[in-house]
């Protein structure tokens, strides 16, 4: 385990082109994984920013077993109950 990028996460302004932000996301850090999201407003160094990218990146020294998953289908109940059931999960954990 090291200190280079393991995820990525960052907040772009929707002015960029979704496919090309995510090609020049992925060219900068290729060997991360990515999440990132449009937003209103990027924040960055306590400054509000405008029409610009922020990224925060994660080490793998710290997430060295990250795995990410992609859940089809859940709506707003299946979304519900996924959330009841961390929670109950987390508190079983805790005991």
């Amino acid at each position: 385990a090291g200190t280079a990028p393991r995820l990525v996460l960052f907040f772009a302004s929707p002015a960029f082109e979704p496919r090309a932000l995510g090609k020049a996301m992925q060219g900068a850090f290729p060997d991360a994984i990515l999440l990132g999201c449009t937003s209103a407003g990027e924040i960055a160094a306590g400054q509000m920013l405008k029409h610009s990218v922020v990224a925060m990146a994660i080490p793998d020294a710290i997430v060295p077993d990250l795995h990410v998953e992609v859940i089809e289908g859940l709506g707003r109940g299946a979304g519900i109950a996924a959330a009841t059931a961390a929670r109950a999960s987390s508190r079983r954990d805790d005991e």
